[in-house]
């Protein structure tokens, strides 16, 4: 895999901010390792499977509205 196809342009502190829209909570990985955090996003799926269903329904979606996002709100 290249490097350019390895990358996302989806910053993880956006998609948080996107999937708070919907009343859905995941982690930044920056909340969890600051050199790692701008890689990743922490979803835990102990919750409701409707939950998981509307998560698993929106992640395209708003994967693709928070790409190249680069304003982001205080998340926590």
């Amino acid at each position: 895999m290249s490097e350019k196809s390895s990358r996302s342009d989806t910053r993880p502190e956006a998609l948080v901010a996107a999937m708070q829209e919907h009343r859905i909570m995941v982690r930044q990985g920056v909340y969890h390792t600051a050199r790692f955090g701008h890689r990743f996003f922490k979803v835990s799926t102990t919750v409701p499977e409707s939950w998981v269903e509307e998560f698993c329904a929106l992640l395209p979606k708003l994967t693709e509205q928070a790409r190249f996002k680069n304003e982001v709100p205080e998340l926590f």
